[in-house]
């Protein structure tokens, strides 16, 4: 493995999972938020090179900077479908602990339409694009399913390796108006 890789993600497209199953193989290190440091970030090339051989960095969108969208490394982009990130999202903000919750439609509409923008521009520069909702098939998450693991691995020019990971895939919670929220949306939505 002599590229040097970036996983780049929005916030809540599983990239805590996709670092965590990287870093399962041995022969890759792939620290979640690792170029979202500030240290590293001014200065991504050395942290990327400071990670050694087999050294994957993560940074999320917020954080990617124009130089890392064309630098001569290999793109990994994790996206989501935009209404289940920002369901997942905005759950953070408004969701109480206990009882039935809503999201305003204007932020929800407003969050929806800021990660497809965001998914577009990273698409735009990516290499290899993982879809969390591919990557999280078939329920509870340990695995990566065989076919995804052995594309990636192939990507990233090591052997074969089962990757896993020790989180969980957490059980989508709607809010009381979700339906509303997504009726009449151009946007797609994947959950059942």
């Amino acid at each position: 493995m002599t590229k040097q890789f970036l996983v780049i993600s929005q916030h809540k497209t599983g990239s805590r999972m996709l670092c965590d199953m990287l870093a399962s193989h041995p022969d890759l290190k792939c620290p979640h938020e690792y170029l979202d440091r500030p240290s590293h970030n001014a200065d991504w090339r050395q942290a990327l090179a400071d990670l050694g051989p087999g050294g994957v960095g993560h940074v999320q969108a917020k954080s990617v900077t124009d130089d890392m969208l064309t630098a001569d490394v290999q793109r990994i982009v994790l996206t989501r479908d935009p209404i289940d990130s920002a369901l997942s999202f905005l759950r953070i903000t408004f969701e109480p602990s206990e009882g039935q919750w809503e999201i305003p439609p204007d932020a929800f509409h407003a969050e929806v339409s800021r990660r497809t923008t965001a998914a577009d521009r990273l698409l735009a520069s990516a290499d290899y694009v993982i879809r969390y909702e591919d990557l999280t098939q078939g329920g509870e998450m340990r695995e990566c399913p065989a076919s995804i693991a052995a594309n990636l691995c192939r990507f990233l020019g090591v052997e074969l390796a089962p990757l896993r990971t020790r989180i969980r895939k957490n059980k989508p919670a709607h809010p009381s108006n979700w339906k509303e929220l997504i009726n009449g949306s151009p946007y797609r939505y994947a959950a059942a």
